[in-house]
């Protein structure tokens, strides 16, 4: 998924195709990206972070975790899993 811009309307669409427009949802990603973290940045019931900076809390507080294929990777690099 690319967000040449920051975009809340592209962040509510993608919300919808993934059935998790009601849903608290996390989006767990591999690097910085600036422009996805901004699109869900006003949207009261999704997020999304690094996965390096994710704690207990955002992962008990939200309903739905989307984790990146590329965010996996990493996460198996670190925790050797």
């Amino acid at each position: 998924v690319t967000f040449e811009v920051p975009k809340t309307k592209k962040a509510l669409e993608l919300l919808a195709k993934l059935g998790a427009s009601e849903t608290k949802t996390i989006f767990l990603l591999a690097d910085r990206n600036e422009n996805f973290e901004k699109s869900f940045k006003n949207l009261p019931r999704a997020k999304a972070l690094i996965f390096s900076n994710i704690n207990p809390h955002d992962l008990l507080n939200y309903e739905r975790v989307v984790l990146f294929e590329d965010a996996a990777r990493k996460i198996e690099e670190v925790f050797g899993v």
